[in-house]
This record gives C-alpha cells, structure tokens and sequence, in this order.
C-alpha cells in the first residue's frame, strides 16, 4: 500500500496537534503555567522514621 493510497481517518483522533513539552527530563518546569493567580512552588519529601513525608496545603 502506498501512501497515495490511505484515507484519512474519520472521527476526533483525525486532527489535532500534541501538548507542548512543559517539564525537563529531570522534571523542572519549562516555564510558568498560563493560568493567572497559579504559583508553582517546589516541595521536597521530608524523609521519616516510617517513610517520606510530602505537604502538599499549608493554609498561610
């Protein structure tokens, strides 16, 4: 089958176009997000006598 020969195909799958890279391959943030009033902020496990520890809300 040549490639004359295909149909594109029908349905949601048939357009589009993928998402940006947003992350490194050490998980860093490429850039700020675009949503207004978002912070990112880096948090580090703390680790325990039975685990690590992550927090993720801190009402300040």
């Amino acid at each position: 089958m040549s490639s004359g020969d295909r149909q594109k195909p029908e349905g949601w799958m048939a357009i589009g176009t993928p998402d940006r890279q947003t992350v490194t391959a050490d998980w860093m943030p490429i850039d700020a997000p675009a949503i207004d009033g978002v912070l990112i902020k880096e948090i580090r496990s703390v680790a325990t006598s039975t685990g690590y520890l992550t927090e993720i809300y801190r009402e300040e």
